[in-house]
């Protein structure tokens, strides 16, 4: 049954800058596999965060793809996918334990119980501790990826956006200059960075005089901090549905006359948002083993009608993706507005009606070297599959094929060509891509690992993160889409079409997304459920992920 479908998350993988709390350098790596302490923030200072079943983490260099290791000797260093550092990582030198102090965290080597550390010469080493936590032990996590959301007015129709110029306006377009990074502070309270997804390193701001303006410096403060809630119920007047973005620094709410933005103390429709995410719900849906993309074609014009495979990604290869309220989805060509569907014989039609066969579960593979997904028809409990010449079509459940594993891209709007697009497909898109994919869950997953339909306490243990031990008790809803997907490292955290918006977004590769991490126990050594914090003006319940507020 169809009800109250939901568009999906567009969620990166965690990356974070790792900074020593006594001097405030940053972990740094090189292609040799050393490992050093800089000033800089850049990209060989930026780590992955991935999350393994025994919610040890390991932290992989978003520069070179190495991870950070500890020898029994004390030695710190990244281990590269070949070579003698690989027989390391089998030994599981290659995983951490982040545990919890009062001014930050501290990293313990799980393969020898060393304790991550710094000197004045900017060194790294690892060592036995005992005592109290000193600065020089002591690591900050801070936050660099997030969800990617267009802001927008609902009262003007307007959307914010960060001009060529790396200056503020207002745009009726859907476009790269108006998508949005929301990154989760990691201070407890819920609130996040807005930082342009094109330009990275400017944030939206308020000046001292509560001016509103983009942050280009590298230091954040609170002036950069905002809280998202839903907006209230206002007596005499209708504001509308949405939310409320106010500024932590001051109190003040973000609005907007359609012209400029503003910020002010009383609510009006002017200072409510809409947030969609990037790819507004749409994405390709790629056959591994093929490389290719399914499509639809029109039923007017010149045959053949119906479903092709191309290695194109345009218009007609993109889909609606969204999730019903039981964890099923469905997928409707945006181009013209069918839904890929199954009749009664396994074949693969387009319905006007999602109901007429067009309804699928998503699933992780269960190939023993499986990287994607699959989708099961919720009427024939047949696979979709592609033939060797590129056509659709359904398999038998037991099916070995590898061409039953596909892939959820999401569509991107573009804000620039050549370097800097290539750029971020090289460094995110496939990750990216793997994070958006998975984010269904079921009510009854949910209810076991925690979650309620009030949302999620701010530093709750149960925040955004349900660990694979959870995913394994047998909790899950029969029929519903598994909550945790070893088998590609994608899980999705976050129920769009739930009547609670879940904290997390997804995992990939065991990374979680930083509003899983901010709220769970990985960064805490407390596991109990908190009453979480609430500052002036803000809401105690932090609820994820930001692009499903109407079900709030």
């Amino acid at each position: 049954m169809i009800t109250k479908a939901s568009p999906l998350p567009c969620i990166e993988p965690t990356r974070c800058f790792v900074s020593s709390k006594a001097n405030d350098l940053k972990l740094s790596s090189s292609p040799n596999c050393v490992v050093s302490l800089s000033t800089n923030r850049e990209s060989c200072e930026e780590w992955t965060l991935t999350v393994n079943e025994d919610r040890s983490v390991c932290l992989l260099s978003t520069k070179h793809g190495h991870r950070l290791g500890c020898g029994p000797d004390g030695d710190i260093f990244t281990a590269t996918k070949d070579g003698e550092e690989d027989e390391k990582r089998k030994e599981g030198w290659d995983r951490w334990r982040f545990e919890s102090c009062k001014s930050g965290v501290m990293l313990v080597s799980v393969a020898h119980e060393k304790m991550l550390g710094c000197d004045d010469q900017k060194c790294v080493y690892s060592f036995h501790g005992e005592g109290d936590a000193e600065d020089w032990m002591v690591w900050t996590i801070d936050f660099a990826s997030g969800e990617l959301l267009f802001l927008s007015s609902s009262a003007h129709n307007v959307r914010v956006l960060c001009n060529p110029f790396g200056k503020l306006s207002l745009s009726k377009a859907f476009g790269g200059w108006e998508v949005w990074r929301f990154i989760e502070s990691g201070d407890g309270t819920g609130s996040v960075y807005m930082e342009s997804w094109t330009h990275r390193k400017k944030f939206l701001s308020l000046s001292e005089d509560g001016e509103v303006k983009i942050n280009t410096t590298a230091q954040r403060t609170d002036a950069d901090k905002w809280t998202v809630v839903k907006a209230p119920e206002a007596e005499g007047e209708n504001i509308g549905e949405g939310v409320i973005i106010r500024s932590v620094a001051t109190g003040k709410m973000l609005g907007t006359d359609g012209t400029k933005l503003h910020t002010n103390d009383d609510i009006s429709a002017s200072e409510v948002w809409h947030l969609d995410s990037a790819n507004r719900g749409t994405f390709f849906l790629t056959n591994l083993s093929m490389d290719c993309r399914a499509g639809s074609r029109p039923e007017t014009g010149k045959p053949p009608f119906g479903t092709f495979t191309t290695k194109n990604r345009k218009s007609w290869e993109g889909w609606l993706v969204q999730e019903a309220e039981d964890g099923s989805v469905t997928m409707k060509s945006d181009a013209h507005g069918r839904y890929l569907a199954t009749d009664e014989s396994g074949s693969v039609v387009m319905n006007p009606d999602a109901k007429e066969g067009g309804v699928w579960w998503a699933e992780p593979s269960q190939h023993k070297d499986g990287k994607g997904l699959v989708l099961v028809s919720d009427v024939t409990k047949r696979l979709l599959s592609c033939t060797k010449d590129g056509h659709l079509t359904t398999t038998l459940a037991d099916s070995s094929d590898d061409a039953i594993e596909w892939h959820l891209e999401p569509c991107l709007p573009g804000s620039l060509t050549g370097p800097q697009l290539g750029a971020l497909c090289a460094a995110g898109v496939v990750t990216l891509v793997c994070a958006a994919a998975m984010p269904f869950a079921v009510m009854g997953t949910l209810t076991a690992a925690g979650f309620t339909s009030e949302g999620i306490a701010a530093g709750s243990a149960a925040a955004g993160m349900m660990s694979a031990e959870a995913a394994t008790s047998g909790a899950i809803a029969a029929g519903g889409v598994v909550a945790t997907c070893q088998s590609i490292g994608a899980a999705g955290l976050g129920a769009a079409g739930l009547s609670a918006a879940i904290g997390g977004g997804a995992i990939l590769g065991g990374s979680i997304s930083a509003a899983a991490v901010t709220g769970s126990g990985v960064l805490s050594a407390d596991e109990s459920v908190s009453e979480g914090t609430c500052t002036e003006g803000s809401d105690p319940i932090i609820k994820r992920p930001f692009c499903a507020w109407r079900s709030w």
